[in-house]
């Protein structure tokens, strides 16, 4: 099993204190970026198995979201180049899900009807990341401050692994599972636990644009999207 995740990270709030001259960066000794924000993830996958349990279609593609929260230390070593490392919290949950059509009979009447479900692995993921990147100041003067571009690598270590496996019923609305209990539902619950086939280790790319806001003499507003 195998799942290819694409990241955007929409970073809500930056702030940046440095110790630098009125030229900017020109004498800087180094910045401080804490980052808090909002990741949205794309799931792209091809497995029918998951944690032993296996279902009759494909899970083929999902979506979720979570918090952005870090903080990064940047030096200017070169003109308008900067390095940058960083450590970051990432959560990147999210849903996959599986819809599932066949017959079954109505226990008032008799009558036999098409019976809409989704499969659905909901998955709360949390992963430390270090970030390594370089940026590039492409303007010193665009909306207010200077415009940067960045680019870094990723190093992924997972932290919170947990899903929940169960199948909701999408139609018809009156349509219920009976469950061991003798209770009705239209969710059953099929398992739960730990995420045990999670990669112990994942590296990735990441690249973005943001735009620094004068809010002081040495600090930033900065708004950034990666």
């Amino acid at each position: 099993m195998k799942i290819k995740s694409i990241l955007i990270y929409i970073i809500l709030m930056t702030i940046s204190s440095v110790c630098q001259s009125q030229d900017y960066f020109k004498n800087e000794l180094f910045g401080i970026h804490p980052k808090v924000g909002y990741n949205y993830s794309l799931f792209f996958s091809d497995f029918n198995k998951f944690e032993g349990i296996s279902n009759c279609g494909t899970f083929e593609n999902g979506s979720g979201g979570g918090i952005y929260g870090g903080l990064f230390v940047e030096k200017n070593f070169m003109n308008r180049l900067f390095a940058e490392l960083g450590i970051v919290f990432i959560k990147r949950s999210g849903e996959l899900k599986v819809d599932t059509t066949f017959p079954s009979r109505n226990m008032s009447n008799g009558e036999v009807v098409w019976l809409k479900t989704d499969n659905v692995i909901e998955a709360d993921l949390g992963f430390i990341e270090i970030q390594p990147q370089i940026s590039y100041i492409i303007s010193n003067d665009f909306a207010g401050g200077p415009l940067k571009l960045n680019f870094g690598l990723r190093g992924i270590i997972p932290i919170i692994a947990d899903y929940k496996y169960y199948e909701q019923i999408v139609k018809p609305d009156n349509a219920v599972f009976i469950n061991p209990d003798g209770k009705s539902s239209q969710r059953r619950d099929i398992s739960s636990g730990k995420i045990l086939s999670v990669t112990k280790f994942g590296y990735g790319i990441s690249a973005g644009i943001e735009n620094y806001l004068k809010s002081g003499v040495n600090s930033f507003f900065t708004q950034h999207l990666q």
